[in-house]
């Protein structure tokens, strides 16, 4: 069973403890060249410190339905190659910022 929500810390080196919040498995319908596919993804958000997993948690839902709205959009094409796939990095990355400012994500 998988037990969510977590946050576990993981070595950065020199700059001290990088902390992972992860976040529930997401499922997302996209448009493909012949039809609708699904995929099931999960997301970790890259906290700079543990002192940031409270403010997460506080705007978890407003993180969630914005990760949902960017993955809303997604097009089988945009998911072509590394170069599509850090756009979307990019973008959910932009999304979660903006839905929890006051965090170090």
């Amino acid at each position: 069973m998988d037990s969510w929500p977590s946050a576990r810390s993981t070595s950065r080196g020199a700059t001290g403890d990088l902390v992972v919040y992860d976040l529930p498995p997401v499922t997302m319908n996209y448009k493909a060249d012949h039809g609708m596919r699904a995929v099931k993804m999960r997301l970790g958000l890259e906290l700079s410190s543990r002192q940031d997993v409270p403010d997460v948690q506080h705007r978890l839902s407003q993180i969630i339905n914005r990760v949902a709205t960017d993955l809303s959009g997604i097009k089988d094409s945009d998911l072509d190659g590394s170069a599509g796939m850090e756009r979307l990095r990019k973008s959910l990355v932009q999304g979660v910022q903006s839905a929890a400012p006051q965090s170090n994500i």
